[in-house]
């Protein structure tokens, strides 16, 4: 508050505008009513040490998949991971059935561990480490409860 003459005058201090990446400038939106949700993203990227995991939710088409590539290129930009490091993409809806095989696509397998199992196979969560890993159309019930026990949630 500042004093002029005998009035005190309150005095508006509106907090410093976050500059949004051009990575994010193809996203509709993106400086107007998507701004928040750029400036988490973007701030999720930034997190010390490593970023934090992101959830992105909303109905079919809505552009989940869209913004999840663009949080990837504003990483590689920020060179919060490295020039090259992978974007692993996975449709978890092709295991909805089968949650067996579906943590066997993530954690990978050894030869002969289930029929179908020809060779050696390295999982989706090493093919992705140190780049992101973007699961869609939904982890069901018993995929999500296998998933988190190999994210250490339980």
């Amino acid at each position: 508050m500042e004093m002029r003459g005998n009035r005190a005058v309150r005095e508006t201090v509106e907090p410093a505008a976050v500059s949004v990446s051009s990575v994010f400038s193809s996203m509709v939106g993106y400086a107007g009513s998507q701004r928040q949700t750029v400036e988490m993203c973007m701030a999720a990227v930034n997190y010390p040490p490593d970023g934090l995991p992101m959830l992105l939710t909303g109905e079919s088409g809505v552009g989940k998949s869209f913004i999840a590539r663009l949080i990837y290129e504003y990483a590689l930009e920020q060179q919060t991971i490295a020039a090259g490091a992978p974007f692993v993409v996975l449709n978890c809806a092709d295991y909805a059935n089968n949650p067996e095989l579906l943590s066997a696509v993530l954690l990978g397998y050894k030869k002969g561990s289930f029929t179908g199992a020809d060779r050696d196979r390295d999982g989706l969560l090493k093919e992705a480490d140190g780049g992101y890993l973007e699961l869609y159309q939904g982890l069901y019930h018993r995929s999500q409860r296998a998933f988190r026990m190999v994210l250490g949630g339980g």
